[in-house]
């Protein structure tokens, strides 16, 4: 009997301990240690999540690495878990980078397994975590008041959010960028929500007012226990440097992130092109076996109303123009004919081929002054000799010539519209949605550039005043792990593809219409893509070094548990071992 029990009490605290050794649920960092992205939990407990509609893991654009892109019509899902049916303490940590002030959807636990189960808007969801259109963060359960941030969430650039539900204390914490901004009390309990899933980014399970996010998130956090704030301080710290709190790969030297350096350089007063080389100036530490990696620079910061594209590598500005990166890391800013002045500076960072994230480093442009145009001297007329009055012939009166008039063809407008290929079937079907910002160049029959134009929100564009002619058309700047979609499918000229695996159209010829509104491009995600680098921890990542296993964002719980574990199974083990030797006795 003595044994008995002492088995079954060392396995009840067996349970206790591990639940405590297990705070950490579900982490999603979008790769893996090899560098690949992934929506796998690096927990280990399953919860794997599942990409859809316009959803995409952006190479080199999260937080650390890779990030999670949403372009307002996708999601990340995780099916029903009990692990993740949290109804007692909870905490929630992401990072987030929101394009737009809407009410958006970031993270909920309810929603139904079939798109036929709407949730209303908070009615009862487990946990609920949105934006509203002030930019505030939002959380709410079951129906209880809602709890909103104090600070807004500012847009295109990167927030650490914590959620902190403390079921004991009944009280909810907001923490932004690690520091305690909201705190509220309720009184009504969480309840289970059953069978349902984990939904991230999307808006379709909530009323009619709720947007799906357009953005991205990354190192999204799950907890079954309410995190202290040095704790939360911690993880920002670490995170905000480009750091996870994890183990890295073994016997590799911690490496030195590289060093960015400020840019500054004149613009000419009537240029509209400077190409700037940022990456001559920066430093990468451990040169002789690590090299900045160009095609990772990105733009960081940017001016207020500034459109910046899902890469991180295009910002537009009204009235000013727009800066560029290209994949060797060189810069431009194309100015706006109109505009003279000086343009807002921009900050961009870049990795090295050892895993280091720089930091953050301007670039400046200043308009030089106009050059002093010298005084004209007057010129003194030259005097012409008198000849004698010519005596005048008869006149003949020409024939008039009517004058030429402009070419009547030059009023043709082709164009048409980039489209998700949700299916992959090559065809626009009903409800797949348009890209932005994709880069569409107009060639002539020989090849040469005549225009160019950006998508609109709608994925549609268009190029007005053309001539009969023949012409051919290219597209650039897709999305994230983007490619294109199967070529003149179907036998409509009107909903098909009609680009070739390199963004290129056949040529063309104009002139039978006067709108030709039939080219088109449908993207689908790539699903071979591969990242060869990768940093954890500030370790380089090579081919031959192998990963230890992930560990909890916040070592002290999981080794606090650990501890506890091995330490009272030996208590009680011994015990038990003595009283049995007394009885014996």
């Amino acid at each position: 009997m003595s044994y008995f029990r002492r088995l079954f009490t060392i396995g009840v605290l067996l349970v206790l301990t591990t639940a405590i050794s297990f705070a950490l649920k579900a982490e999603y960092r979008f790769e893996l240690c090899d560098g690949n992205e992934t929506t796998k939990n690096h927990q280990n407990t399953g919860l794997d999540g599942t990409l859809g509609g316009d959803a995409n893991i952006s190479i080199n654009g999260g937080k650390i690495q890779n990030g999670l892109s949403l372009r307002g019509n996708g999601m990340m899902s995780v099916k029903h878990n009990a692990n993740l049916d949290l109804v007692n303490n909870l905490t929630i940590s992401f990072w987030v980078n929101p394009k737009e002030n809407t009410r958006q959807a970031l993270i909920s636990r309810g929603g139904g397994d079939t798109n036929t189960t709407n949730r209303k808007f908070g009615s009862s969801a487990e946990y609920s975590l949105v934006l509203w259109e002030d930019g505030k963060f939002k959380y709410k359960h079951n129906g209880v008041a809602d709890t909103f941030s104090t600070t807004a969430i500012p847009l295109n650039q990167w927030t650490h959010i914590v959620l902190v539900r403390d079921n004991d204390a009944k009280s909810i914490k907001i923490y932004i960028n690690g520091v305690l901004d909201k705190t509220n009390n309720y009184t009504i309990d969480p309840s289970s929500s059953n069978s349902e899933k984990l939904l991230i980014g999307t808006g379709d399970f909530y009323s009619n007012t709720m947007n799906s996010f357009k953005g991205k998130l990354d190192e999204i956090k799950i907890y079954n226990i309410a995190l202290p704030q040095n704790d939360i301080s911690t993880m920002y710290n670490s995170e905000n440097n480009g750091t996870h709190l994890t183990s890295g790969c073994n016997n590799q030297p911690i490496h030195q992130a590289p060093e960015s350096v400020n840019d500054s350089e004149d613009l000419p007063y009537a240029g509209t092109l400077k190409n700037i080389n940022i990456l001559s100036n920066d430093i990468v530490h451990d040169d002789n076996r690590c090299e900045l990696n160009s095609s990772t620079v990105q733009f960081i910061s940017v001016p207020a109303g500034a459109v910046l594209s899902d890469n991180n590598k295009t910002v537009t500005v009204a009235n000013e123009g727009r800066w560029h990166i290209n994949n060797n890391g060189l810069v431009s800013f194309v100015s706006l004919a109109s505009f003279l002045g000086n343009p807002i500076p921009v900050s961009y960072t870049v990795w090295d081929t050892c895993g280091g994230k720089s930091n953050e480093a301007t670039i400046t442009l200043t308009r030089v002054a106009p050059p002093i145009q010298p005084t004209p001297v007057p010129q003194q007329p030259t005097p012409v000799p008198q000849q004698p009055t010519p005596i005048p012939e008869p006149t003949v009166n020409p024939t008039s010539v009517p004058p030429l008039a402009e070419d009547e063809n030059d009023t043709i407008t082709i164009g048409d519209r980039v489209w998700y290929d949700t299916n992959r079937n090559g065809i626009q079907d009903s409800g797949e949605s348009g890209v932005d910002n994709v880069i569409v160049v107009l060639y002539n029959n020989s090849g040469s550039v005549i225009k160019r134009t950006t998508t609109n929100s709608s994925g549609e564009y268009h190029f007005d005043n053309l001539s009969s002619d023949s012409y051919s058309l290219g597209f650039t700047n897709l999305p994230d792990n983007y490619i294109f979609t199967s070529q003149n499918m179907g036998d409509s000229d009107a909903k098909d593809s009609d680009v070739d695996s390199s963004g290129r159209t056949e040529l063309f010829t104009i002139g039978n219409v006067e709108n030709d509104l039939i080219y088109d491009a449908g993207i689908v995600p790539n699903k071979n893509v591969v990242v060869t680098s990768s940093t954890d921890n500030n370790h380089t990542v090579d081919a031959d070094c192998d990963c230890e296993p992930y560990k909890s964002t916040i070592p002290s719980i999981n080794s606090i548990g650990i501890v506890i574990l091995l330490f009272i199974m030996g208590l009680v083990g011994s015990i038990f071992i003595k009283r049995e030797e007394f009885i014996q006795n």
